[in-house]
């Protein structure tokens, strides 16, 4: 009997032994989304897949928001990019697992409520700049190939007139800049572009109040040669640009007299610049990037000599490089620059603005947007003190998408929106009206009549 006993108690244990095994099989926490890029306001449903062990959850969503649902559900308000961090747990509340994911949430398109188009079924039409007039604004753009297309618009940007001039280049015309004179009359500059996408020439032209070419000059001391910007002077006009080769690149600023006479140039070697602005001491300020793609800070005297260069990666040490593509004196008398930032190991770029001191020995304020892959390209300042910029967007849910944001005067932003379909639409010009409205020009895939059409926004101080 002792051992048949002995022999019962041994089954028994091991029948118990093997079933409290049960409680120690591994957890694994686990779950998967749906879409790693959203937008705001659509609703994620998290597939959670934990071990069978797992009998409680912890959600943390990355927005100060959490849940204890077995499958939940969340809507993201804000866009951005954020950590969904699940924790499973099993009945004794000790024994726990952790993992995280990353989800991108990205603003939604929107519909401005003012838009104007110009464009017709047969042609192909892009924007590319956009100034205000006394009795509306001046709109510039590219018509099918060779075609630079000049509209003339009221107020409430109906149009008065349209200018298509043919006659400057058997290649493919852009123009990067246009105003009215004082005169009456118009100017323009740009690049040509011919069979290669680095074989360019920089034009400028000048329009009589009738719109007929008075004067036009095109220069090519290289093989990339570009005018971005044009002031008018007193007694003519300063152009700025790109030049560059194999070997070298530069900024170039030509003089021309009212006759469209070349009167002087000047060359800053190692740099880029898209733009050039007059400063409240009769100087100059360009936004600039070094081959290093390093934005910087040129600061001219009011006969083009060099008075400050600063690197705004290494001088003021900003911990990022990219490139500047827009610099502006604020009403305080300090400096606004915008542009990208970008890495080695990726295309991406993120957008970046940021505020420095009139010495240029201090960073005031910077803020750098991380939504998917964007950049600033453009800038201006309301007469309240707040900062309007424009740019690009893109991401795989709708291409290419027009991005404008709204800074205070202190750097916070206040707006941020995108505009566009699901096909290209991009812009890289704005204007404030009187009134404090922002007027945008791009082009517009999307809604186009035919191919690509002049795409206007016109938007209210909610950027709406």
């Amino acid at each position: 009997m002792k051992t048949k006993s002995f022999i019962f108690c041994m089954l028994l244990l091991s029948s118990c032994l093997s079933v409290d095994e049960l409680e120690f099989i591994d957890i694994e926490a686990n779950f998967t989304i749906p879409a790693e890029i959203v937008r705001i306001e659509e609703e994620v449903f998290l597939v959670q897949q934990s071990s069978k062990v797992a009998s409680s959850y912890f959600w943390d969503f990355g927005d100060g928001t959490v849940s204890s649902e077995a499958q939940p559900s969340h809507i993201y308000t804000n866009p951005g990019e954020y950590i969904i961090t699940l924790i499973s747990s099993k009945a004794d509340g000790v024994t726990k697992d952790t993992t995280q994911q990353i989800i991108t949430v990205l603003p939604k398109t929107q519909d401005a409520l003012i838009t104007k188009f110009f464009g017709d079924v047969a042609h192909d039409e892009t924007g590319r700049f956009l100034t205000s007039l006394e009795d509306g604004y001046l709109l510039v753009g590219k018509k099918d190939i060779n075609t630079l297309y000049v509209i003339k618009t009221d107020i409430s940007i109906n149009q008065d007139w349209t200018t298509e001039i043919t006659t400057l280049t058997s290649g493919q015309v852009f123009a990067n800049f246009a105003q009215q004179t004082s005169d009456g009359g118009y100017i323009l500059a740009g690049f040509f572009q011919y069979s290669s996408v680095e074989e360019r020439d920089a034009f400028v032209v000048k329009l009589d109040t009738d719109r007929n070419i008075e004067w036009q000059s095109s220069i090519s001391p290289y093989r990339n040669d570009v005018y971005h910007s044009v002031l008018e002077t007193s007694n003519g006009f300063i152009t700025v640009g790109n030049v560059s080769s194999e070997e070298e690149t530069a900024v170039i600023i030509y003089r021309y007299s009212n006759e469209g006479n070349l009167l002087e140039n000047f060359s800053y070697s190692g740099l880029q610049s898209s733009s050039i602005e007059l400063t409240t001491d009769g100087g100059y300020i360009l936004a600039c990037s070094n081959l290093d793609k390093e934005p910087m800070m040129l600061k001219l005297n009011n006969g083009f000599q060099t008075e400050r260069l600063i690197n705004l990666s290494s001088d003021l040490d900003i911990s990022w490089s990219g490139q500047a593509h827009k610099a502006i004196q604020t009403q305080d008398g300090n400096y606004v620059f915008i542009g990208e930032t970008s890495t080695e190991n990726s295309e991406i770029t993120h957008a970046y603005i940021t505020k420095i001191n009139n010495s240029g020995s201090k960073v005031l304020w910077n803020q750098n947007i991380v939504i998917f892959d964007e950049s600033f390209l453009n800038i201006k300042e309301k007469p309240d003190g707040k900062l309007a910029v424009v740019g690009a967007h893109e991401n795989p849910l709708t291409s290419q998408d027009i991005f404008v944001c709204l800074f205070s005067e202190d750097g916070i932003i206040e707006q941020q929106k995108l505009f566009g379909g699901n096909q290209n639409d991009w812009a890289s010009s704005l204007e404030i009206a009187e009134n404090g409205d922002v007027i945008v020009l791009g082009t517009s895939t999307s809604f186009s009549a035919g191919k690509r059409d002049l795409y206007v926004l016109r938007l209210n101080a909610n950027l709406e």
